[in-house]
């Protein structure tokens, strides 16, 4: 088979991510056009993505000149990508569209594809395209709820998002006047040779970082994440908490993993250290005075990035294992806390906390959906994120620097974040009711869904070695 046809069947994942976003303008040209019929074309996309990514090709091989390297993790951590954007797009009803139904389409299959060539590109001209389709793409679908501050947060997003594509090329120029060359390969040699800092490599490492630190919502770059998880509609926070921090975060495992080697680099490990506990400190505490539940979870994605950065530091050898682990226990568990505040918002139009107070009774299976995402998102047995945790925290003993630091700040950040998490679930069942609502009714989808990720997330606690 030539060439050409190899590396294209290679991506064939991605190709039919492209034949959705071609297709889909088509659906303009259909007068009496339903929101239903484009639903299910989108699921069915979705749908092809994920079984062409089970049955793609799983060998290590380089594509398209070096541009693009897929391996056993790029594999793996693209068929949690595509299982992250199957679950969302099946789960949740696009009820908010009166208006650009096609065009949130669109937006949504390119944030997709994006992040799934962002996990496997290879070279600096492929990364840095990819991230942009991932990112113009958020900050179109951040706006989609139409509203005046759903179109401020989508300006903040867009700004404060191109500031960060300016320091990725930046850092990328530093890199090559310090090695002529632009692969994923030579930032890797960079991570483990010795950095010292105030070096040209070091500072285009450190500029790089500090540009994908923005796609992940980590500090320093996290501010833009309450205000847009409380403008956007719950489908488009289901993508940004999950899609682009694994994506973004496995390809930062695929440069720091030193093969052979056994370790890390030191300083790298510090900067990814002193990263990942600035994070957790951004999440984390101011998460404590939110009174929004869309601001909580603007939060409680900061926290998460700051636990993906904290697996960063593990041992190379277990660092992929751990990181898609974790990424699929926090898919499961936010996906399954969104669900519950869409059906909160838009049957009892519940926004700020005060107002869940007593709503255990009135729908008592979202409220304990609810309960049990939170539990896992905290790290709580007998759930998937107890298990995630417990993982990088033991993976931590076995590096050379910061173990002590890094464990202790995120042992200390777990336990805060059981205060912020667990304040909902308790307006549910231990307070009384602030205003006068109906007893909900839940569909069967409602009960498909909550039971359905809920025992997701107990079979992950009890069964990790068979994922």
């Amino acid at each position: 088979m030539p060439p050409l046809l190899n590396d294209l069947k290679a991506i064939l994942p991605e190709i039919s991510l492209v034949s959705g976003i071609l297709l889909l303008p088509f659906f303009l040209l259909i007068k009496n056009k339903r929101i239903e019929s484009i639903t299910l074309f989108m699921i069915s996309i979705f749908l092809l993505n994920m079984i062409l990514s089970i049955t793609a090709i799983k060998n290590e091989t380089s594509l398209f000149s070096n541009q693009l390297y897929i391996g056993e993790s790029g594999y793996n951590g693209r068929l949690i990508l595509a299982l992250a954007g199957c679950l969302i797009t099946l789960l949740f009803k696009p009820y908010f569209l009166a208006k650009s139904q096609v065009e949130y389409f669109v937006f949504t299959l390119s944030l997709q594809l994006g992040a799934q060539l962002t996990l496997i590109a290879d070279h600096a001209i492929s990364l840095i395209l990819a991230i942009e389709l991932m990112s113009v793409s958020s900050y179109a679908l951040s706006g989609f709820l139409f509203s005046a501050k759903s179109s401020e947060a989508g300006i903040k997003f867009f700004l404060h998002g191109s500031i960060a594509t300016a320091i990725l090329v930046f850092g990328f120029s530093w890199v090559y006047g310090q090695t002529g060359e632009l692969s994923m390969n030579s930032i890797s040699v960079l991570i483990h040779s010795d950095l010292i800092p105030g070096t040209l490599a070091f500072t285009g490492l450190l500029l790089i970082l500090i540009a994908l630190t923005f796609k992940i919502s980590a500090a320093p770059m996290h501010w833009w994440a309450p205000d847009v998880f409380q403008a956007a509609p719950y489908p488009v926070i289901a993508f940004f908490s999950t899609i682009p921090k694994v994506s973004v975060v496995l390809l930062l495992a695929r440069l720091s993993d030193s093969g052979s080697a056994g370790q890390q680099n030191t300083t790298w490990l510090i900067l990814m250290g002193t990263l990942a506990i600035l994070t957790l400190l951004a999440g984390n505490f101011p998460a404590l005075r939110q009174t929004n539940a869309r601001r909580l979870l603007g939060y409680s994605s900061i926290g998460q990035a700051g636990f993906l950065l904290t697996g960063l530091c593990i041992a190379p050898s277990q660092m992929n294992k751990v990181l898609m682990y974790y990424a699929l226990a926090m898919m499961t568990g936010v996906t399954l806390v969104t669900y519950c505040l869409n059906r909160f918002e838009r049957k009892m139009k519940t926004v700020e906390i005060s107002e869940f107070s007593g709503l255990g009774k009135s729908n008592l299976l979202i409220s304990s959906g609810m309960t049990i995402g939170f539990l896992s998102l905290t790290g709580l047995p007998p759930f998937a994120g107890f298990t995630a945790k417990f993982l990088i925290f033991t993976g931590l003993g076995s590096i050379s620097a910061l173990p002590i630091l890094l464990l202790s700040f995120g042992i200390l950040n777990t336990v805060v974040s059981l205060f912020y998490y667990i304040r909902i679930p308790l307006r549910l069942f231990l307070y009384e009711k602030e205003k006068d609502y109906a007893v909900s009714d839940n569909s069967i989808t409602d009960y498909i869904v909550v039971i359905g990720l809920s025992l997701a997330l107990v079979i992950l606690f009890l069964i990790p070695d068979w994922f």
